[in-house]
C-alpha cells in the first residue's frame, strides 16, 4: 500500500517542521502519502460496508489533515507526524462519538476503535448503557480473538463513581467509572509497505466493530430519547 520512502517523508518531516518545506515538498506528500492513504480508506468502504453501512467514508471527512491545530497548543510547530483517518457514524458528533482510527507514523503504526472524547452528555448516556447491558459490553470487550489481537480493552477511569450513578448495582461500577472505552495499539510501521495491510486492518476493523456499533446506538438512542422529550406532545383522543 505504502512505499518505504512515505516513511521516509514523514521522518523529513520531523526534522523539517516547516510550512513553506512542506509547500515546497507538496507533491511527493501526496504521491507518498495521501493517494495510498485514500486507496486504503475505500477498500475499507468496500469490505465494512456490508456490516457498516451507514459510516462515514467520504475521505473528505474521515482523513485527518495534516497539518495541526495550533490554537490552544504550545507547542506551535504546523505539521504532524503522521498521516491517516477516523471512520465515523453520522449520527454522532464527530471526534466525540465511537470510531475506527488508523494512522501511520514515522515510528509506528496505529489501529484503534472505540470512544476516546465523550462530551459530558454522551458520557452518561454511555455510563447508563453500561448499567443497562452490562452482561453484553463485558462480553464484547472480553472477545478472546479481539483481546488477542488488540490486548485489553482501555482507557481512564473517575477514581469514584459519578453521584448521579451511586445506585448503581456495585459490580457495575468499574464500567460506570469509565470515561473512555477504546481498543489501541501501535505495530511497527514497516508493516505499511507490506502485502495484506488492508486485510489486517480489516480484520482488527471487524473485531472491534461490535463495541463501537453498541457505543453508537447508545449514543443516538439517548439523543432521540431527549428530543421526543422536547417535543410538543399530540393530545390523545378522547373517543
Amino acid at each position: 500500500m505504502f512505499k518505504p520512502a512515505a516513511i521516509s517523508f514523514l521522518r523529513s518531516i520531523e526534522k523539517n517542521n516547516d510550512r513553506a518545506w512542506f509547500v515546497a515538498n507538496k507533491p511527493r506528500f501526496v504521491a507518498l502519502l495521501h493517494e495510498p492513504m485514500v486507496e486504503l480508506l475505500l477498500k475499507m468502504q468496500k469490505r465494512l460496508t456490508p456490516m457498516l453501512a451507514d459510516y462515514q467514508f467520504d475521505p473528505k471527512r474521515a482523513m485527518y489533515r495534516i497539518y495541526r491545530d495550533t490554537r490552544f497548543s504550545k507547542d506551535k510547530t504546523p505539521l504532524k507526524t503522521h498521516y491517516g483517518f477516523q471512520i465515523q457514524h453520522p449520527g454522532v458528533t464527530k471526534n466525540l462519538g465511537a470510531g475506527f482510527y488508523f494512522h501511520l507514523g514515522a515510528k509506528e503504526l496505529a489501529i484503534g476503535g472505540g470512544i476516546y472524547m465523550p462530551s459530558a452528555e454522551e458520557l452518561l448516556a454511555l455510563r447508563l448503557g453500561f448499567v443497562r447491558d452490562e452482561a453484553k459490553v463485558r462480553a464484547m470487550i472480553s472477545e478472546k480473538k479481539l483481546t488477542k489481537a488488540m490486548g485489553p480493552a482501555q482507557g481512564d477511569s473517575a477514581v469514584r463513581v459519578p453521584r448521579l450513578l451511586e445506585g448503581a448495582p456495585p459490580g457495575t461500577h468499574d464500567l460506570v467509572r469509565r470515561k473512555q472505552i477504546f481498543f489501541y495499539q501501535e505495530l511497527s510501521p514497516k508493516i505499511a509497505t507490506e502485502p495484506g495491510l488492508d486485510r489486517l486492518l480489516f480484520e482488527r476493523f471487524k473485531l472491534m466493530s461490535p463495541l463501537v456499533e453498541w457505543v453508537n446506538h447508545t449514543l443516538i438512542a439517548a439523543v432521540r430519547g431527549r428530543e421526543d422529550d422536547r417535543a410538543p406532545k399530540r393530545p390523545e383522543p378522547m373517543f
